[in-house]
């Protein structure tokens, strides 16, 4: 397999990332957050599903959302949250879940080998609740109306990192309106990539 290079806003990204997956969230720890990960990576290698770090529920749920989406259902978050998971701290695993999907397939696309996690840091989940959060349709709680901009806003840092990531592997906020913003290629080319890719993932929003 040939091998992509990276362009250097792409890197600095995952430099990013990285350092947001190793630092202490709203609702988990560092080493916490780089567990979800590895459980993530498991998932999707179809490896045993086991840790001592997490919870059972942290473990189900971080297994599920990396590699089996379209059985997210409003009773399953339900139970998570019955069996000690708040719907606040899903939105967390969620976020670190999704993004670290977003940087694995792009790496592996490119041909290049996985980055390892990277070492957890110190400190204490900030326990950061945003005013007027209400449950939607999306079942976790959000300040937004519930488009997928909102999703995680129940959890700002995680809000903000997913629009860091859109805004760099995809289109800008800024430019979503408008048509005619290309990358490498035209945007009509770029939407037909992205419904093309949701419904294989059977994601229906």
């Amino acid at each position: 397999m040939s091998t992509i290079n990276l362009d250097s806003p792409t890197l600095e990204l995952f430099d990013r990332e990285w350092e947001r997956l190793a630092a202490p969230g709203a609702w988990f720890t560092g080493a916490e957050r780089v567990e979800i990960a590895r459980i993530s990576r498991a998932a999707r290698a179809s490896e045993p599903l086991e840790s001592a770090a997490l919870s059972p529920a942290a473990v189900e749920a971080a297994g599920r959302v990396a590699n089996d989406p379209g059985a997210i259902t409003e009773a399953w978050v339900a139970d998570l949250e019955q069996r000690g998971l708040d719907r606040k701290a899903y939105a967390e695993l969620v976020g670190v879940t999704a993004r670290l999907q977003a940087v694995d397939t792009l790496t592996f696309a490119a041909g290049h080998t996985m980055r390892a996690l990277p070492d957890p840091i110190d400190g204490a989940p900030s326990n950061e609740v945003p005013d007027k959060l209400k449950l939607r349709r999306a079942w976790v709680p959000m300040t937004g109306p519930a488009p997928a901009a909102d999703a995680l806003s129940s959890v700002p840092a995680e809000q903000s990192a997913q629009l860091d990531v859109a805004s760099t592997l995809y289109i800008p906020g800024a430019n979503v309106a408008d048509r005619s913003f290309r990358r490498e290629i035209e945007r009509v080319q770029m939407e037909l990539v992205v419904c093309r890719t949701s419904l294989l993932n059977e994601c229906f929003y």
